[in-house]
Formats: C-alpha cells, sequence, structure tokens
C-alpha cells in the first residue's frame, strides 16, 4: 500500500457502487479513513437500503483499511450535517468530499422532463453537494486545510437530458464559486467529469465489452480524483474529464471579442469533424 494521506479523513458520497465505489477503495488503500455513503436507492431517487455500503466498509476492512458505512440520502435537507457528523463522531475531523452521488431520472429530451424530474435532479446532483461541502466548511477552515471534488460530466457539452445536465452544469459553477471563496483558507475545491461505463450509462454505451473492460472501467476514474485529494494538491476552481486512466483539464472556451455598438454578427465555430 503506498501511504497519500496518512489518516485524513474522505467522504464519498454514492460509494456504494461503480464509481464511487472505485474512489472509496483508492482513497482507503492510499491511508484515507473514508465514510462510505450511500442510501442504496434506484437511479430514480427512490431509497434503498445500506447493505451497498456496507460491502465496500467490509472490502475496505478486509484489505486493512478504515472505513465506516453511512447511509443518508444526500437530498435530504439535513443530510450535509449528518454525513459531517458521522465522520466527526468516528474520527473527530474532515479533511476530504468527493460528491459523486447521482440519479438518471427523467427522459433524455425536454419534453420528457418533468418539474418534478428537474427538482430530483437539482436536490441530489448540487443541492446534494452544496449542502455536504457547507456543512464541512467550517470545519475545513478551522483546519486551514479541505480537498473537495464535486461530479459534473462531459455531457453538458453537448447531448440530451435536460435535468440532468442541466444540474451537471450546475456544479461546475458551484465548484468555481467555493474554489473562490475557499482558496484563502486552504479549501480547493475542483470538478471532475467521470469517463465510464456504469449502471447509469445508456444501454448503447456497453455495446462494445473489450473496449469497456479496457478503457471505461470505473477504476479507471479513480487515480485522478484521489490525487486532487491529496494535500499536495495544490489546483482549485478546475475541471478535469477522467477515465481509463488518464485525465484531461476541461473549460469553458472565450473565442471571439467585440467592442462598440452590440449590432454583431455570430458565426457558427467550425465543426471538428471537418478540421483535418
Amino acid at each position: 500500500m503506498t501511504v497519500a494521506f496518512a489518516g485524513d479523513v474522505i467522504i464519498v458520497t454514492g460509494a456504494g457502487r461503480g464509481i464511487g465505489r472505485g474512489y472509496a477503495l483508492l482513497a482507503a488503500d492510499r491511508g484515507a479513513r473514508v465514510v462510505v455513503n450511500d442510501y442504496g436507492g434506484d437511479l430514480q431517487g427512490t431509497p434503498g437500503d445500506a447493505s451497498c455500503a456496507e460491502a465496500v466498509v467490509a472490502e475496505i476492512r478486509r484489505a486493512g483499511g478504515t472505513a465506516i458505512a453511512d447511509a443518508t440520502d444526500v437530498a435530504a435537507a439535513d443530510a450535509g450535517e449528518r454525513i459531517v457528523d458521522a465522520a466527526l463522531r468516528a474520527w473527530g475531523r474532515i479533511d476530504g468530499i468527493v460528491n459523486n452521488a447521482g440519479v438518471t431520472r427523467g427522459g433524455m429530451g425536454i419534453e420528457q422532463n418533468s418539474d418534478d424530474d428537474f427538482l430530483v435532479a437539482f436536490q441530489v446532483h448540487t443541492m446534494g453537494s452544496a449542502r455536504l461541502a457547507r456543512a464541512a466548511w467550517r470545519h475545513m477552515k478551522q483546519a486551514r486545510h479541505g480537498r473537495i471534488v464535486n461530479t459534473s460530466s462531459d455531457a453538458v457539452w453537448g447531448m440530451p437530458g435536460g435535468a440532468y445536465i442541466a444540474a451537471k452544469a450546475a456544479n461546475l459553477g458551484l465548484t468555481r464559486a467555493l474554489a473562490a471563496e475557499g482558496r484563502r483558507y486552504g479549501v480547493l475545491v475542483n470538478a471532475v467529469s467521470p469517463c465510464a461505463v456504469t449502471r447509469m450509462s445508456p444501454p448503447s454505451a456497453t455495446g462494445d465489452q473489450e473496449r469497456v473492460d479496457r478503457y471505461l472501467t470505473a477504476a479507471g476514474v479513480a487515480p485522478l480524483v484521489v490525487s486532487l485529494l491529496r494535500r499536495e494538491c495544490a489546483v482549485t476552481g478546475r475541471a478535469f474529464q477522467a477515465g481509463g486512466n488518464r485525465a484531461a483539464e476541461t473549460g469553458i472556451l472565450q473565442r471571439h471579442h467585440w467592442h462598440g455598438e452590440w449590432n454583431y454578427t455570430i458565426h457558427p465555430a467550425p465543426d471538428p469533424k471537418t478540421q483535418t
């Protein structure tokens, strides 16, 4: 085991399965004490039980690591305080958070997205992330140290799916805002868009199993996320794509500038498919 955390306490939400499980396992393997949060629910936001979180904790302990299970629903109004309290009761500190829990509620088109679909998506993805960060913020400020990784999605750059993608795009804004506030206190905040095939992926993504097994496993995302949790990490307010044991920074491009009266014509950007 390569020690990277030396007892730091890391919370990972949605860690009972998929990508979150990969984060929890790798952080524990690197010496972190991990709060494995998962309410065991389905992809529509219906709660289940804590058995999946408990299974990951058992897996970590068998490997010699330290972890506890937490079954709090991140969409609950008091979720942030409850999850942070679990970490504080167990170990008296909080060093890092991975806001990973998510749902895929709603159809792919705007006509299939009800108001409730949008509300549930924002409650889980965005409010869940904000509540947990808010609950931990005071403790991180006092310690002059903290690391938070929020989850966005590559889908924000151009895929249908209004409720899910709107919430994931909001997490980019949340990341930038928290990074601007936290820098002076040593609290660094970044965002990751995972690229892996999990139970949340559409059926079309699982067609080429050889490619999935080679490039798109949940474990392939974890190295970048865990590196953003380390004390040695010095970046903040940044967004990354991660998958297949590779990472790339992403961002919003400012392509044109105008001055004077607002009577300009905006020309479409070149189609990358036609570029050589």
